[in-house]
Formats: C-alpha cells, sequence, structure tokens
C-alpha cells in the first residue's frame, strides 16, 4: 500500500510539472507572437498575443505575464500619445479582460484592475458626451425662416 501511496504522488508531482512547463512554455511563445506583431505594426494582433501570454499565468512563476502586462500598458500609453485612442482603449481593455482572467483569491492585482477600469471609462466617456451631443442636435427642431 505505501508503495502504491508513493508512485501515485510520484506520478502527480511528475503530471503538475510537465503541466506547469507546458504552461510556461505556451506563455512564452504567445509573448514572442506578440512582439513579432507589435514589431509588424500590428497592434491588435499583438495585444491578443500579449493577452494570451497573460492568461498562461503560473501563479508562483510568470515572468511572461508581466512582460505582457508591462507590454499592453507600454501600447496604450504610447497609442493614447499619439491620438490613437481606438488602439488605447482595446489595450487597456486586454488588460482588464486578461486580469480578470487570473484572478484568484491569492492573486487578485487590485491596482491594475483599478487603473485598467479607470482607463476605459475615461476613454470611453468623450465618446459617450459627443453621442449626447449629438442627440440633443438631432432632437430640436430646425429654426423656423420667416417668411416675405
Amino acid at each position: 500500500m505505501k508503495r502504491v501511496l508513493v508512485w501515485l504522488v510520484l506520478g502527480a508531482v511528475v503530471l503538475v510539472t510537465f503541466a506547469g512547463l507546458r504552461l510556461h512554455w505556451s506563455a512564452a511563445a504567445y509573448f514572442e507572437r506578440g512582439q513579432a506583431a507589435e514589431a509588424a505594426g500590428d497592434a491588435h494582433q499583438a495585444m491578443r498575443w500579449y493577452g494570451d501570454a497573460m492568461r498562461a499565468y503560473l501563479p508562483l512563476w510568470h515572468p511572461y505575464f508581466t512582460q505582457a502586462l508591462e507590454a499592453l500598458v507600454d501600447m496604450a500609453e504610447r497609442s493614447e500619445e499619439e491620438n490613437n485612442f481606438v488602439v488605447a482603449l482595446d489595450a487597456w481593455r486586454e488588460i482588464n479582460a486578461s486580469l480578470h482572467a487570473v484572478c484568484s483569491a491569492a492573486y487578485s492585482y487590485p491596482e491594475w484592475i483599478r487603473r485598467s477600469e479607470e482607463n476605459i471609462s475615461r476613454l470611453t466617456a468623450p465618446a459617450e458626451e459627443e453621442t449626447q451631443e449629438q442627440r440633443e442636435e438631432e432632437s430640436e427642431p430646425p429654426p423656423e425662416e420667416d417668411s416675405p
């Protein structure tokens, strides 16, 4: 009985180790694809790969999570400086979605979630105000013309 238990524990350790290595290699591949897409100028494809790298998350060892997060934050801030608000908004949304995907009780990243949600709100607020102004303009009746 002891021998069976030892083999079961050893098998579980090997299985978990291989699964962790596979997840780490996947994160590395996703991150490299994100870098390649960003270098090629395809921001949305880069965001997708960086998001996948963040989602391939190991709680105790996640170098690609951090690198992908930094790359997405850099992309969002750089895009906003270049007045490319669509890319900036999409990058913050990818950050937010990826963080929520890997949240757990031990690793919740509340400061990054708050920061991404603030940026999403800030970037979407002007569009909502413009839409409201357009609605008001459209609902106003045209000025009456005086007829001679």
